[in-house]
């Protein structure tokens, strides 16, 4: 069903910046807070600058395509792990804009750590050959966590006041040391640039040393979205087309042989609502039907009880959440969305990895606070 967690629900992905920093840090393990001031001072304003050779012999290719993950030449890993601080450094300069104190750098990434391989399985008959420790394993750079399979950038606030964050910090504001770091690196530096980050095991708190290689994609105001996908109302004659039964409800799609498929969001307002407005964070009411652009129907709210179901523009695809934004209560929609607004390069249940979807949304209501979780059609 559409609803809210991505695991269990398949149409709801996480907005926030806090989520794709709350996996970064989810996956590492990082340490927490009072362990970051004890080692704070490792990280002074010069820390950069000491140990970085290692980091300036990655070999790093940026596609032209930016829907296209860099790639790293894992040969030029080896020593890294050899670096014993914090160390960050910029492979290669941008050409955009200059990134500024009090905005946001929006970056993606590829995550690596330095862990042990799979253990040999053990040999019974041979307890020489058992399965060595974890201790005793060699361990070699590992690439475990892509920002390009998510389909989204990563904000970052710009601090540029040490003095500031710390103060934030005893506060228990919990700035995330990582964002930080990737806060500190960015500053002064230009769109486009691409950079390394090292963090020993000392920072992540779990024996494993982390390597984060990205490009600076663009830069913002703070809070901005920078995926939000581009809407057109216009949309072309040969789009694809849903079908209704004798009771309106959507049946099937038509897809012409000749639709292109085209970076936008395309929105075809098949009835115009006449209620509330929707904003970007509403809650509200829906029935839908979604199709693959070969016909096949992956997920609709007929097929569960025939009742509307109330869902929170915050956490589901942009495709959905800027398509349907804007609208008014009563607006039944045709909504034709590609991959990078859907879910990109993963499969999500019954949807493959990168499918262009067609959906009809019809907007019953708007859910106030209160109301959530009682039955939409109360």
């Amino acid at each position: 069903m559409l609803l809210v967690t991505k695991e269990k629900k398949p149409m709801s992905k996480k907005n926030k910046t806090i989520v794709m920093v709350a996996s970064m840090v989810g996956a590492i393990g990082l340490i927490v807070v009072p362990v970051f001031l004890l080692a704070f001072s490792s990280f002074s304003k010069n820390s950069f600058g000491d140990h970085n050779n290692a980091l300036k012999k990655l070999s790093v290719t940026v596609p032209e395509n930016k829907k296209e993950a860099l790639t790293v030449d894992e040969s030029t890993l080896d020593g890294i792990e050899k670096i014993d601080k914090v160390s960050g450094v910029v492979l290669k300069d941008g050409t955009g804009e200059t990134i500024s104190v009090g905005r946001q750098a929006n970056i993606r990434y590829l995550m690596y750590a330095y862990a042990a391989a799979k253990a040999p399985t053990a040999d019974a008959s041979n307890p020489e050959n058992a399965a060595t420790s974890s201790e005793n394993q060699e361990k070699k750079w590992q690439k475990f966590m892509s920002s390009w399979d998510f389909g989204k950038s990563m904000p970052v606030e710009i601090f540029g006041d040490e003095d500031k964050l710390l103060s934030e910090i005893s506060t228990s504001k919990q700035t995330d040391p990582t964002v930080y770091r990737l806060s500190k690196l960015c500053n002064d530096k230009k769109v486009g640039a691409t950079f390394a980050l090292f963090m020993p095991s000392l920072e992540t708190g779990d024996d494993a040393k982390i390597l984060i290689v990205g490009e600076i994609i663009s830069q913002t105001d703070l809070s901005v979205d920078p995926d939000a996908p581009k809407i057109s109302y216009d949309v072309p004659a040969n789009a694809p087309e849903v079908k209704f039964d004798e009771n309106s409800k959507p049946t099937t799609i038509n897809v012409p042989g000749d639709f292109q498929k085209s970076d936008a969001v395309y929105v075809k307002v098949l009835k115009a609502g006449d209620d509330d407005d929707v904003a970007l964070d509403s809650t509200v009411s829906v029935h839908y039907t979604g199709w693959l652009l070969d016909g096949t129907k992956f997920d609709s709210s007929y097929d569960h009880g025939d009742k509307p179901v109330d869902i929170s523009l915050n956490d589901v695809i942009r495709g959905w959440r800027y398509g349907i934004a804007g609208q008014k209560v009563g607006a039944k929609l045709e909504l034709l969305i590609p991959s990078e607004h859907a879910y990109g390069k993963q499969a999500t249940g019954k949807v493959p990895a990168d499918s262009y979807l067609v959906f009809y949304v019809e907007v019953n209501k708007k859910v106030v606070k209160g109301d959530a979780g009682k039955p939409a059609n109360q």
